[in-house]
């Protein structure tokens, strides 16, 4: 085997292996993106739910105006970690 050859080798082995780390890196925005939604999204369903029994607790005006900020966060930061995701993705 040649010198050439060798070479050619080590420099096919790093492309895969920095291929391989994007699509990890990628992955793991993808999966932030997942648990982004399940967790700020679906979570508070369970809060718009439950909206009739506020009516006992005292600071019944601020709950619903933080529950829709965090909705709003939560889509944000959803769409954010998939388009990052995708970008590393689309990297040459």
């Amino acid at each position: 085997m040649s010198d050439f050859e060798r070479r050619r080798e080590k420099n096919k082995e790093a492309r895969e292996l920095v291929k391989i780390r994007r699509e990890n890196i990628a992955k793991y925005f993808f999966d932030l993106s997942k648990l982004t939604f399940a967790a700020l999204v679906l979570g508070l369903g369970g809060a718009f739910f439950n909206i009739g029994n506020w009516e006992r607790l005292s600071y019944v005006d601020t709950i619903p105006l933080i529950i829709w900020y965090i909705f709003g966060v939560g889509l944000v930061a959803t769409v954010w970690f998939a388009y990052i995701g995708s970008l590393i993705l689309k990297i040459d």
